[in-house]
């Protein structure tokens, strides 16, 4: 969700007051808090799933989100996942400031660790297009800038992961916790992410129906900085855990509250 940060972030007014950040806006409607049975899910259970998210900002559409599993292709001899994401602006947006995102990630089938991570970024007139390559037989992370041709390495560790392996891993997990630990990579910089199981009910969302749905929290810091913003994720209880609803505090003025929800 990095885009959206960097797309309000244009459009604030620096001498505006800080934000405060809310508790999620569905605490007090559309949300019956109660004991439900979550489903354990395996990476198979995403094949061949694709959902699309609108991006909504003081009640106003200005984007959309999509993820599609392509399911399993051979990799250097190895079975994987191909996820692809994809980011854009709506057309009124565009003309402020346009962002065009598209990202590919290969998962092993086997452990679920990222292979290949591609980016091809267009947010205004910023540009980055690159692969980062995750060898964990050798502990080597290799970075390649695909603009100007620049390699760099550095070392792997055995739980790094890229953002969209990250959120599939998470999807697999028991969720019996309460709290979970990610270190993504983002080419030369690591994030922690640290996500809370915080509720778990009923969810209620129009022209959707009613869902069983697990509530978690989502905050990440880097050594001492820390994201400007914290995130809560609506995700289905059932094997397929598909994310229902993003919610998007900002501790930016102006921006506030970014809601993603499922198209």
């Amino acid at each position: 969700m990095r885009w959206i940060l960097i797309v309000f972030l244009l459009l604030c007014l620096s001498c505006a007051p800080r934000i405060t950040v809310t508790k999620p806006t569905l605490y007090k409607s559309s949300w019956q808090e109660k004991k439900i049975v979550i489903s354990e899910s395996r990476l198979q259970n995403f094949a061949g799933e694709k959902f699309m998210g609108y991006v909504k900002w003081l009640g106003m559409t200005v984007g959309e989100i999509e993820f599609i599993n392509l399911g399993l292709e051979k990799y250097q001899g190895r079975e994987v996942y191909h996820i692809i994401g994809r980011a854009k602006t709506n057309k009124i947006l565009r003309y402020l400031f346009r962002v065009d995102d598209e990202f590919h990630s290969y998962i092993d089938a086997n452990t679920g660790k990222p292979v290949l991570f591609k980016a091809n970024r267009k947010e205004g007139r910023y540009r980055a297009k690159f692969e980062v390559y995750f060898d964990y037989d050798n502990y080597r992370l290799t970075m390649i800038n695909l603009l100007n041709g620049e390699k760099k390495e550095a070392k792997l560790n055995s739980d790094d992961y890229d953002y969209v392996s990250a959120f599939y891993k998470f999807r697999t997990l028991k969720l019996e916790k309460n709290k979970y630990r990610f270190n993504i990579v983002d080419r030369t910089k690591r994030w922690e992410a640290v996500i809370k199981v915080i509720k778990q009910g009923k969810l209620e969302m129009r022209r959707h129906g009613i869902f069983d749905a697990v509530l978690v929290e989502v905050t990440a810091h880097s050594g001492r900085e820390k994201a400007k913003g914290t995130a809560w994720v609506w995700f289905t209880a059932d094997n397929r855990k598909m994310p229902l609803i993003i919610q998007i505090n900002v501790k930016l003025p102006i921006v506030g509250t970014v809601i993603v929800a499922l198209k």
